[in-house]
């Protein structure tokens, strides 16, 4: 009975994939990352030297890592524009100790799972880190300097779920309005100890066009907690979009307003919790409802937090949501603005200064909201 218990596990170790462990290096062993990737199986280390190389698209599960802090960029490289192309096949891959210069997209992973990101830089690139439908990715200790009208840090569509984010120095030109961190109604996203400057994050979708990759309902499990945002002037620090419980707390948000805007009038606001300004042919306008706010200081930005108006005129965005030993401003239901013209003008309700006590924000139908804290 034993030998045939042996001889079972035998076969079945035989019969299960073993991911190779070779180790390759460019340019040593070949000269071009894309020629590394071709000769490797699944499983194997690239180890890029010193130097300065063009990018390559990576359809294996592969370790990437840079010695010396080789660059990837576009700089000769004919029509390229991203630095490494994920495609699904690159499930498990990781990126290390890598900068990217020169190119529009620095990392993309396309449907690739997984993936790990860690102690890379970027910079002259108009998005860092760009994912579609990838679950379950690590961006950890990466920095990034960002320029160009509409520039992104890490910017996830399609619904990628659980990812972790964290640590992350992140600067965007003030005046180019860019996103630092963007998740797109993927669920299960942690984001802790980021460090944003000149741009804020927002959780969920607040583009206003159609997008074909939109997810049905809300996005759950969202937490965006111990950040350090320093945005952009009339900016908004952390959105909150389209949400189910999402999770908001510790963070530190300074949001700089403009000049000629009178104090607290101007849509400086640190964190906004609003409905998606996507307007999708048969699908709902969802609001962000039973969200905890919890021990944020938004002390010197005009609003600290908003519960912006439904932009179909209810009052969804403020039902059930808890603010909790927060410090700064708060305004319900402010009058909505164009999205192009955030300074509207509308009146601050009152002040959060619950550091020991829960409020809970309740609306009724007649859209009286009750049980708010008191200045």
């Amino acid at each position: 009975m034993k030998l045939w218990i042996s001889a079972l596990a035998l076969i079945a170790l035989c019969a299960s994939p073993v991911l190779a462990q070779n180790i390759w290096r460019v340019p040593e062993d070949y000269p071009t990352i894309k020629d590394a990737h071709s000769a490797a199986l699944p499983g194997d280390t690239i180890l890029i030297g010193p130097g300065t190389y063009c990018g390559a698209t990576i359809g294996k599960q592969l370790t990437i890592v840079g010695e010396g802090q080789p660059t990837i960029t576009a700089t000769s490289c004919g029509a390229q524009t991203v630095g490494l192309w994920l495609t699904p096949a690159a499930t498990g891959t990781v990126i290390q100790h890598i900068n990217f210069s020169a190119l529009v997209t620095g990392i993309y992973a396309m449907f690739a799972n997984d993936v790990t990101i860690q102690h890379n830089s970027f910079s002259g690139l108009t998005m860092g880190i760009g994912a579609m439908a990838a679950n379950d990715v690590t961006v950890e200790h990466n920095t990034m300097e960002l320029a160009g009208p509409g520039a992104a840090g890490i910017d996830s569509r399609g619904g990628g779920s659980d990812w972790i984010v964290s640590h992350n120095a992140i600067n965007i030109e003030a005046s180019n309005n860019g996103r630092g961190i963007q998740n797109w109604l993927g669920n299960g996203w942690t984001l802790s100890h980021n460090k944003l400057t000149g741009t804020g994050l927002t959780l969920g979708i607040w583009l206003n066009r159609p997008l074909f990759y939109l997810p049905a309902g809300r996005a759950v499990n969202n937490t965006a907690k111990f950040n350090y945002i320093d945005g952009a002037k009339d900016g908004v620090g952390i959105k909150v979009t389209t949400q189910y419980g999402a999770v908001v707390r510790d963070n530190s948000i300074f949001m700089p307003s403009s000049s000629d805007n009178p104090p607290g009038v101007c849509g400086a606001w640190g964190i906004e919790i609003h409905d998606s300004r996507v307007y999708n042919a048969g699908q709902p306008v969802l609001g962000s409802v039973y969200s905890l706010i919890s021990n944020n200081d938004t002390r010197g930005t005009a609003v600290g937090v908003i519960f912006r108006e439904d932009r179909l005129g209810g009052i969804e965005n403020s039902v059930g949501n808890v603010l909790h030993g927060n410090f700064g401003t708060y305004a319900i239901h402010q009058p909505d603005s164009p999205h192009d013209d955030p300074c509207s003008g509308g009146e601050i309700t009152g002040e959060i200064k619950n550091r020991a006590a829960s409020s809970l924000i309740a609306c009724g139908d007649d859209g009286i909201c009750r049980g708010l804290p008191l200045p």
